[in-house]
């Protein structure tokens, strides 16, 4: 993930992270742009959370997740950011995963400009 100033152009409010940690089956939506074609919205579930996949730290969907997609959001029904996406499982089988929002605004907190963060 980048961070990036711009005195250039302004691009509005930012998108707000939602504190409540998501449930299963709670309904999201994927914002990308997958394959360079233009801003998409898919949509599924929490399928799973961390423990229950056995990873650290990602939360588990359903939703349609193509090349381009990554590092785009993870929303709520009300536009709340979940998460941000990092990729998805094997071709086929349906699964995506997203880093929690909560760590992301953590690792956002610890960020100025000019700084790496790991």
């Amino acid at each position: 993930m980048a961070l990036f100033e711009s005195h250039s152009f302004q691009l509005g409010s930012p998108m707000a992270f939602r504190a409540r940690t998501p449930q299963v089956a709670e309904p999201v939506y994927v914002i990308g742009n997958p394959f360079g074609s233009g801003i998409s919205v898919t949509r599924g579930i929490i399928s799973a959370l961390a423990p229950a996949i056995g990873q650290q730290n990602l939360l588990q969907t359903d939703a349609a997740i193509n090349p381009g997609n990554s590092g785009g959001p993870l929303v709520d029904q009300r536009g709340k950011v979940l998460g941000i996406v990092t990729g998805r499982g094997p071709v086929g089988s349906g699964v995506g995963f997203a880093i929690p929002g909560q760590e992301v605004e953590e690792w956002l907190n610890n960020l100025t400009l000019n700084q790496t963060v790991k």
